[in-house]
């Protein structure tokens, strides 16, 4: 009896210790996510490629980390996921918080303030705070002043006035990918959403693996990919993608696309030709050349003056940069998810995923899962 004891103290002992060092903390997760769904690999040491050097500053600019929806000064305030950024011509920062389900704003004074939504998920249109939406995502700002959002698991574009009435702009509600008359197309998981120079408006229609645009008379069109989930180049429908998640436009139409499942950034040029412009498509971290560039789920994109591309690694968790030379090169983050201020190659993200680029040519972020808005100070 006494041996017997003795062997079940050892065994318990053993299984404790293995329990022990093999916990994982748990965050929470968005139904079909691509920020959290896919395996996380172990960090690289040094960047493995010759990257151009970056001089910056990580700060936080908003959230105390804490999961919440509270409302005040910037250093106070709380989200639950802020996933995109928008800034006007007045320097307003707009933030599509999903899981409170409202549009957020930080205007002069850096106080946090609600912009739109009652924080309860759902669908209704009307006046602006008694609006709701399901989970906010994408948001461009046309020309009159009026505010494009992707409700994402709506599956529809919704539209804020410059008077403050929220309509719905398109989309039926189903989850599919049907063109055709706004009012009944349908998208799946629209994600991404820029406006062009003549008042499209352009989405990112993730799992429908489609690039589809909005008329100003209002047609819903697939412009570029099969919806076949895969990786093809061509024109149009020709191409595929995995998941294209957020996109940008510079000022001769380009449309960048972040195929985030793919791990490249994707070029529709004005004509219809889908190409790569970053990414070999291994999931991995490397600098240098374009071409032999690796992502791990890149998302959030901005496009300096300059022409520089700005990337969001969500999964990588860091910001990269595409040169208007090629060249890929690490801008913030050691690659370790975690949250740290500081020196930029030391900062520390969990799950960056939106990027907008303010007036003084910084970088602003939505660190997704640290709850934080943060802000990349170029010295």
């Amino acid at each position: 009896m006494t041996r017997t004891l003795k062997s079940l103290l050892i065994l318990l002992m053993v299984f404790a210790y293995y329990s022990c060092s093999s916990s994982t903390d748990s965050v929470p997760e968005t139904p079909e996510d691509p920020n959290r769904n896919g395996d996380r690999i172990d960090p690289p040491g040094p960047n493995p490629g010759p990257g151009e050097s970056v001089s910056a500053t990580v700060i936080t600019f908003a959230g105390t980390g804490d999961l919440g929806f509270q409302n005040g000064p910037a250093d106070q305030a709380q989200f639950n996921f802020p996933r995109n950024l928008l800034l006007d011509d007045e320097g307003n920062l707009y933030i599509s918080d999903d899981l409170n389900a409202v549009i957020r704003i930080i205007s002069s004074g850096d106080e946090v303030r609600t912009f739109a939504g009652t924080g309860e998920r759902g669908h209704r249109d009307g006046p602006k705070d008694q609006a709701m939406f399901f989970s906010p995502n994408g948001m461009a700002i046309h020309q009159n002043g009026d505010i494009f959002l992707a409700d994402r698991n709506n599956h529809r574009i919704r539209r804020i006035s410059i008077e403050g009435e929220v309509t719905t702009y398109a989309g039926n509600g189903a989850r599919f990918s049907i063109d055709g008359p706004a009012a009944s197309a349908s998208f799946e998981l629209p994600d991404g959403l820029v406006i062009d120079s003549e008042g499209n408006v352009i989405i990112a229609d993730m799992d429908g693996n489609r690039i589809r645009k909005i008329t100003p008379d209002q047609q819903v069109t697939t412009i570029a990919g099969s919806g076949e989930f895969g990786f093809a180049e061509g024109n149009g429908t020709e191409a595929s993608f995995r998941w294209p998640t957020s996109i940008a436009i510079d000022g001769d139409g380009n449309i960048f696309i972040s195929d985030t499942r793919n791990h490249m950034i994707r070029k529709l040029t004005p004509n219809g030709d889908v190409t790569v412009v970053a990414g070999n498509g291994e999931r991995g971290y490397a600098d240098g050349e374009a071409s032999q560039a690796q992502f791990h789920d890149p998302h959030g994109l901005a496009i300096a003056n300059d022409g520089t591309i700005y990337v969001a690694e969500s999964q990588g968790n860091r910001i990269r940069k595409i040169s208007t030379s090629g060249m890929v090169s690490t801008v913030a983050g050691t690659g370790e998810k975690g949250f740290k201020d500081g020196p930029a190659d030391e900062a520390m993200f969990d799950s960056p995923v939106g990027l907008v680029i303010n007036e003084n040519g910084n970088l602003l972020v939505a660190d997704l899962l640290n709850n934080r808005i943060r802000k990349i100070i170029f010295e």
